[in-house]
């Protein structure tokens, strides 16, 4: 009896989801992605890291990209929008290449002036960035920041475009 509810269980386990509010803060989403892709919280205290979630709000899915000084992985996972609210499915990821130009990329991230904002555009994507740098944190969270013209947006495409 034991082994049937053993065997019950596993399937769901393995396809656990993590769910957020579209109306949460960044760090809400963040958190999300972070749980479903089993990694730790970022803390000031750790080494630098950086780690970007992007979503198309059409298609559902999502691409990450998690950065430290000696490693990178690029991440894949479904997700789906009900009701104000996001479920993001398994988060499977892989080793990636380290490229100097995505390091520069992230050299010229500049400190972010604001944590949350939206350019207009109808539809397309949303990009959450989260990271440590010199044992400073930040989140932010950007809808479109392809069709924005300011600096931090600029920087941000720039990033997304050496990384995917």
């Amino acid at each position: 009896m034991r082994l049937l509810y053993l065997l019950m269980f596993v399937p769901f386990a393995a396809t656990a989801s993590e769910h957020y509010s579209t109306s949460a803060g960044p760090q809400v989403a963040i958190q999300a992605y972070s749980r479903a892709a089993h990694l730790s919280p970022l803390s000031a205290s750790g080494e630098d890291t950086l780690r970007v979630w992007t979503r198309d709000s059409m298609l559902g899915q999502v691409h990450g990209y998690i950065i430290t000084k000696t490693t990178a992985k690029s991440c894949s996972a479904p997700s789906s929008y009900s009701d104000g609210s996001i479920t993001v499915g398994r988060v499977r990821c892989s080793p990636s290449p380290r490229s100097a130009s995505v390091d520069k990329a992230i050299r010229a991230l500049p400190s972010f002036s604001r944590q949350e904002w939206n350019c207009p555009a109808f539809d397309g994507g949303v990009v959450f960035i989260e990271g440590v740098r010199q044992h400073k944190y930040f989140a932010v969270r950007v809808g479109n920041p392809q069709v924005c013209d300011d600096p931090e947006s600029k920087a941000i495409v720039e990033l997304l475009g050496k990384l995917g």
